[in-house]
């Protein structure tokens, strides 16, 4: 089991709907569900999100802190702040998306189309992470959960 993770952060309901009728992210949206093994959105957090595609396919994961990037609005937040925040958020316009190993990502992964690489499926079934530190540790589900 191997594969890319690929995040799709989406700002709001507008936002989606303008990418809906023009916009790269809803073509590539569109164009990944033809390739990704499995995706979700991330309305219960991303690591509630991720231990469920876990779960249900066998496999784990492996997450890079230093291919995060955070949002312009948590720039005053503190480092930890911001990683809890993009761990654990619900974000329902955002999205995951396991693709297999063999994919071409660099065609699609560029800033201006705001879809970007933020670790790797592995085999076994934890979620972990490698700090910028190079630590890696196992993640815990701090999430929302709406039952």
């Amino acid at each position: 089991a191997s594969g890319n993770l690929i995040y799709n952060p989406q700002h709001s309901d507008r936002d989606y709907k303008k990418n809906k009728s023009s916009g790269l992210k809803y073509k590539f949206s569109k164009q990944m569900y033809k390739f990704a093994n499995s995706s979700i959105d991330l309305s219960d957090g991303l690591i509630a999100c991720l231990k469920e595609i876990s779960s249900l396919s066998g496999v784990g994961v492996l997450l890079n802190e230093k291919m995060f990037k955070y949002p312009k609005y948590t720039e005053s937040l503190s480092h930890d702040e911001q990683l809890t925040l993009f761990l654990n958020s619900g974000e329902e316009y955002f999205s995951v998306y396991c693709l297999p190993a063999s994919y071409a990502l660099n065609e699609y992964l560029s800033s201006d189309r705001n879809f970007y690489q933020i670790g790797t499926v592995v085999v076994g079934n934890s979620i972990e992470m490698t700090q910028e530190n190079g630590i890696i540790y196992t993640l815990n589900d701090n999430g929302f959960s709406q039952f």
